[in-house]
């Protein structure tokens, strides 16, 4: 009995014994400033209302804060990107046919080809009671601001259609032209249609 108290309690193995791990009482490296940083920004508060909104912020900013310079470069304002091709597009074109306002308007509002004709639908009433249709949502001239003018024809037909970029106006003009008489006059404005004197003459051509 007292050599199986020496086995319990001593450090005397048998074939019978469990293995023993080694370095039970190593001692852990300390941590650094970083690591030490980054298991604060873990620490979630205790109130599980708080540690809630603390995780939801934490997936937001996940999805706004690029990890790598490809993120950072994906993350630049397509208009400063957009500047360059415009003024390169621009010499296309015969600059006698734009006033200098009209020239920094083209590159202002320049946009893609593929984003011309964005158009916005609402649900209007239909012509009988319960239905309704999609109709085209009428644009303003503050969210497309230049126009079409002919200034050759009746005043109720002068104001055409508005566009959000000057480019897509001047491919329009190029679809009408060759249906009108030669010297018919077609420009490009700026502004409010229903106040002409107070608009702006961006581009003029002529059939």
């Amino acid at each position: 009995m007292d050599k199986l108290n020496q086995i319990l309690q001593g450090n005397v193995t048998t074939p019978y014994s469990k293995p023993q791990p080694t370095n039970r009482t190593g001692i852990a490296a300390p941590l650094s400033a970083y690591e030490l940083m980054e298991l604060n920004k873990q620490q979630t508060s205790p109130d599980p209302v708080i540690s809630k909104f603390q995780k939801l912020g934490r997936g937001i900013k996940g999805l706004l804060v690029p990890e790598t310079p490809i993120e950072t470069l994906s993350m630049i304002p397509a208009v400063k990107t957009a500047k360059p091709v415009a003024k390169e597009i621009l010499k296309k074109f015969d600059k006698n046919k734009f006033t200098e306002k009209g020239k920094t308007e083209f590159i202002k509002s320049f946009k893609d080809k593929s984003k011309w004709n964005d158009q916005e639908f609402v649900m209007k009433k239909g012509m009988y009671e319960g239905f309704s249709e999609k109709v085209m949502k009428p644009k303003g001239y503050k969210q497309s601001p230049y126009f079409l003018f002919y200034p050759d024809t009746y005043k109720s037909y002068q104001v055409g259609e508005k566009f959000d970029n000057v480019e897509e106006a001047i491919d329009k003009i190029k679809g009408l032209k060759p249906h009108q008489l030669s010297g018919y006059t077609f420009e490009i404005r700026k502004g409010n249609p229903k106040k002409i004197k107070e608009t702006e003459l961006l581009y003029r051509d002529k059939s």
